[in-house]
């Protein structure tokens, strides 16, 4: 390497010129430059001596990114020589950048050199530095503990942590400076990981009344920053700790003063809403942390009612309310509140506080009310539904609120209930669809707009005979936005309900699709002013695809050419908005692949070359933190590194790319064979992905690949030329649950190959991903795969399957370790949702293969008890005992080992106060006393049923939820038809009278109007009061949701 240190001087020079070419021409030479170790030396020389700061702080900068690389390559001279200046210019130099960048290099050379026990003269220095009355050295001494602490406690020296436990209650003690405070606490941040026992805290125990003193006095000076900075700290300490369960007392001693402190400054109106903000963030790692600590003192209810509290101080969706941030992250921490506690537990306290709300006049109050139950949508819809005949009113009476953003707000929860599926919003489905249609007509853009989209959001889940009575007005309405408004957001709202309407009402749109067709055809051509505009062509071209599957392949067919043209070109674009355009693209061809099929096989591989571009892409989108007046533990590289985009639009497209592949599998399979080995490799690589939306649409596609191989063996006959696009599946064997029923010896070869890797991803997904979700859909896709193949589907992977479905109970898989920051002993609602989906994938093996199950269930039993009697979630515990009922149900057998255990377990959940779990107690127990008696344990099952009797005349009187009562009864009349029981029909079933009829599922009603017509046939006492029975009878012929086939059986009664 040849270069003197003037040229060396000048290429680092013209790093600082604002001349793009002269930096790009610099770079590159300084790139090669670093490859060389003897190049350090000059550079560092530059770094003390030069006389330019600016020339010094970007040498520094340059040597912190590539020392790591060559500190190896020096030798042992070199390296003291480097090592001694730079203490000497953290022990001389007076200017600041300059000591924060050398303090950088120290960090990066200190992580090499700790470890193996280099550099010994290091710490000793450092620890000068943190006592050092200049202002920067102390600065420098507290950063560097905090980055390299970690890394001689490796090492094994407890003296050290004990004596930086000292430092920082010294320094909170006498310490002057914010600055320094801070960065003292900051050093409590980095000792957690070496904690090994309890006794360990004490130190913590000790200190917290300082943080807490500290907290109060940026509360009280409004140091808004520092008092951030420390509850960030506190925040990790607490995340830190709640994995250790014998710690759990402890940490809940040193944290809970933090806490109690956060709710004070929350509350208070006096302080920033950073200060409040700030404190919600700890409240809700708190809580999400130490869930069952705040649940058991009573912590959840205070914090409910503060949050409400804050949301309704003043307008939370006033846009010139300035300090309204804050009150949105009320928001979020009650929406995750709702999300961590089970739906049952926490919804009712809600309810109880938030009811009080629901006549407040006041706007603010109105909105926070509205927000909150947005927030719970995804996590409590049942709950939410459960108190609809409130809610509905007060949601519908605050859309003609004359403040506009209650409007506003009332419009978002119709979205999010309707997005979740709440039912109440669907049975006034015809109510709400014309109060939205009459508020696409607001003077407000923006609720005009939002109304448009509630009404997409809610046809998408309606069939058209109950959209019916107002499916003209929204056609008029949205027909009339597209042609006349020039909002953009309005415009595009409105395109998406038009689609949907299209989409739901078929070919009986015909009469419209010149229209249609001609507003497509306008919004794909018209001019775009601003970049955003062209998302007008995606809309045009979606609206298009809906057209065709509406009105058919030959009513469309003028029109095909045309609109393969336009996706051809929005699939090939450049444009800021490419990758939107690309989604829109590509679901227009799921919708034409629906339709046309195997006509549009010469497409494929066209198609093909796109999506794996896709699938390969990643965009440019980069968050950069400038960080050089910090010291930071990051080391960059220049070398180019694989990353991953979390961009919102290219994940779409990425989700999009793959749902149009698993369509052309259903459509094609055939005209697909060619490309399954690539495809699959890269759809087993995406449901690996750690994006979550990424992995989920993958999983969700990927079972779709079996139709290839099932429909060269003429197993699956795609029908991708009738005009609905409906593909049929053969149904050898009409007995079945599956689709196509297949001997679990004469699976191909071809079919078997394909079948393993599938489930092979799916078990691994299932086991190692670290969102619940994924699991989840992976569960839900090897349902759709038992559904298609049946038995032959579910043997040929059982074995694996049994023992992931016992991690699962276990919460052994990694999602549930990793458990994303919560409580592991606390079951949440994610986790709620995993073991419900597992108890499905359970139950379709327990129909699959009967008692066979026998073993396997008897294992896992005893996983579901310690379920029902150890955790505190009650979807869980009613989940579990549901399981253990539907494999009585479904194999009508009962092992003996555990018979009595279960009647035990059936007969103490059935006065639970959470009303899933009785209802699965009692509906077991019904079918378990039948099965015993006709078996050695028939006393057992008599005394069982008794008790089973008394428990359920006590409860039914008191019980409002009608699924309940249904079960309650059909337990009744199943103990009352067992042979020769000692039970008095004629003493029970006229109490039962008056709580028919009953809706249920087909069987349970089907035991229930037969033991009543059995029973008032047969009895003497009870043939006299038959007259009240027909009555019943006639009345349940008339009551909307009894089964057909039951009300033909109640005919054949009354006759």
């Amino acid at each position: 390497m040849n270069i003197t240190p003037e040229q060396l001087e000048q290429i680092i020079s013209n790093l600082l010129v604002p001349n793009t070419e002269i930096i790009s021409q610099a770079t590159q030479t300084i790139v090669q430059l670093l490859k060389h170790p003897e190049i350090i030396m000059p550079m560092m020389n530059i770094l003390v001596n030069h006389p330019r700061p600016e020339l010094r702080q970007i040498t520094g900068v340059l040597l912190r990114k590539k020392i790591s690389v060559v500190w190896a390559k020096l030798t042992p001279e070199i390296q003291e020589q480097i090592e001694n200046a730079l203490i000497q210019i953290i022990n001389t130099d007076t200017v600041k950048i300059i000591s924060i960048t050398v303090a950088q290099i120290i960090i990066v050379i200190g992580k090499l050199t700790i470890p193996i026990g280099k550099w010994p003269a290091l710490l000793n220095q450092v620890l000068q530095w943190t006592q050092s009355q200049n202002e920067i050295q102390k600065e420098v001494g507290f950063g560097l503990i905090i980055e390299l602490a970690q890394y001689y406690l490796r090492l094994g020296t407890p003296q050290l942590m004990n004596g930086l436990f000292q430092l920082v209650g010294n320094t909170l003690t006498t310490c002057s400076s914010f600055k320094i405070r801070v960065l003292a606490i900051r050093i409590l941040g980095s000792l957690y990981d070496f904690v090994d026992n309890p006794k360990d805290l004490a130190p913590y125990e000790q200190v917290i009344p300082l943080v807490v003193n500290l907290l109060k006095e940026c509360h009280q000076k409004e140091c808004d920053e520092e008092f951030s900075e420390i509850i960030d700290v506190m925040s990790d300490i607490v995340e830190g700790f709640c994995n250790i369960p014998e710690f759990d007392v402890i940490t809940q001693r040193i944290t809970s003063p933090i806490a109690a402190l956060c709710i004070e400054a929350a509350k208070s109106k006096e302080v920033s809403p950073i200060i409040r903000q700030a404190s919600l963030l700890f409240l809700n790692t708190f809580v999400c942390d130490e869930l069952d600590y705040c649940v058991k003192n009573g912590i959840i209810p205070p914090m409910t009612e503060l949050l409400l509290s804050i949301l309704s101080e003043y307008n939370p969706l006033d846009p010139t309310d300035e300090e309204s941030p804050h009150r949105i992250y009320a928001g979020q921490v009650l929406s995750n509140m709702a999300e961590i506690i089970p739906s049952s537990d926490f919804f009712p306290l809600f309810w109880q506080i938030a009811s009080q709300f629901i006549n407040n006049p006041l706007p603010g109050v109105s909105c926070a009310l509205l927000m909150a139950i947005s927030s719970m949508t995804y996590t409590c819809p049942i709950s939410i539904d459960e108190v609809g005949d409130v809610l509905s009113p007060f949601i519908l009476q605050a859309l003609q609120n004359q403040d506009v953003t209650v409007r506003g707000a009332a419009l978002k929860c119709i979205g999010d209930l309707g997005e979740s599926g709440v039912t109440f919003v669907f049975i006034n489905c015809v109510q709400y669809l014309k109060a939205l249609v009459f508020m696409t007509k607001d003077p407000v853009s923006s609720i005009q707009s939002a109304a448009y989209f509630d009404i997409h959001l809610m046809i998408e889940k309606l069939s058209l005979k109950e959209i019916e009575p107002v499916v003209g007005d929204i056609l008029s309405t949205c027909l009339n936005c597209i042609t006349t408004t020039s909002d953009f957001d309005t415009r595009d709202a409105a395109l998406s309900a038009l689609s949907a309407t299209v989409f739901i009402v078929g070919n009986k749109i015909l009469p419209f699709a010149q229209t249609l067709l001609q507003i497509s055809h306008k919004m794909i051509t018209a001019e775009v002013h601003e970049d955003i505009d062209i998302l007008q062509r995606g809309r045009g071209l979606e609206l298009l695809a809906c057209v065709a599957k509406a009105i058919g392949k030959e009513q469309f067919r003028p029109y095909l050419n045309d609109c393969i043209e336009i996706v051809k070109a929005l699939i090939s674009i450049q444009h800021s908005f490419e990758y939107e355009l690309r989604q829109f693209a590509y679901m227009a061809l799921v919708d034409l692949f629906s339709v046309y099929g195997s006509e549009l096989a010469p497409l494929i591989p066209g198609i093909i070359e796109k999506v794996v571009h896709s699938f390969q892409c990643e965009d440019d989108y980069v968050d950069k933190k400038d960080n050089e007046l910090e010291i930071s533990s990051e080391e960059e590289d220049d070398e180019e590194e694989e990353r991953l985009s979390f961009y919102s639009g290219l994940l779409l497209e990425k989700s999009s790319a793959v749902t149009l592949i698993s369509k052309m599998f259903e459509t094609v399979p055939l005209e697909m064979e060619q490309y399954v080995p690539s495809l699959l490799t890269f759809i087993n690589q995406m449901c690996v992905d750690e994006r979550t939306e990424v992995a989920e649409s993958a999983c969700e596609a990927l079972w779709t690949v079996l139709y290839v191989p099932l429909a060269k063996e003429k197993l699956y006959i795609p029908f991708g030329q009738n005009p609905y696009g409906s593909n049929f599946v053969k149904n050898i064997n009409e007995d079945s649950i599956a689709k196509v029923h297949l001997n679990i010896g004469n699976m191909s070869e071809p079919l078997s190959k394909i079948y393993n890797e599938v489930i092979n991803t799916y078990l691994l997904v299932c086991d190692q991903a670290v969102d619940r979700d994924v699991v989840i859909m992976c569960l839900n896709k090897l349902i759709d795969i038992f559904t298609l193949l049946g038995r032959v589907g579910a043997a040929a992977c059982s074995q694996q399957l049994s023992q992931l479905l016992i991690k699962i109970l276990t919460q052994q898989t990694q999602s549930q370790i990793i458990n994303a920051g919560q409580d592991a002993q606390e079951i949440h609602e994610a986790e709620s949702d995993l073991l419900a989906t597992a108890s499905d994938v359970i139950m379709i093996m327990f129909k699959l293969f009967g008692q066979s199950m026998s073993d396997y269930f008897v294992q896992i039993f005893q996983i579901l008890s310690s379920i029902v009697q150890k955790r505190n979630n009650s979807i869980t515990k009613a989940t579990s005992v549901g399981i253990i009922a539907e494999f009585f149900n479904f194999t009508h057998t009962c092992p003996e080992c555990i018979s009595e255990q279960a009647l035990t377990l059936f007969l103490n959940c059935i006065s639970n106060k959470n009303e899933d779990v009785s209802r699965n107690a009692v509906y077991g127990l019904g079918i378990l006393v039948t099965i015993l008696a006709s078996t050695p344990k028939r006393q057992i099952a008599i005394n069982a049923s008794q008790q089973a009797l008394q428990l359920i005349a006590q409860l039914l009187p008191t019980i409002k939820r009608r699924g309940l009562i249904d079960n309650f009864i059909s337990c009744v009349c199943r103990i009352l038809m067992i042979e020769g029981i000692p039970f008095q029909p004629q003493a029970i079933l006229p109490q039962l009278l008056n709580f028919l009829p009953i809706i249920s599922d087909h069987e349970e009603e089907q035991i229930v109007y037969s033991t009543f017509a059995h029973f008032y046939s047969t009895i003497p006492e009870l043939q006299q009061q038959k007259p009240a029975l027909v009555e019943m009878f006639k009345k349940a012929l008339n009551v909307e949701g009894v089964y057909d086939t039951t009300k033909q059986l109640l005919h054949q009664y009354l006759m």
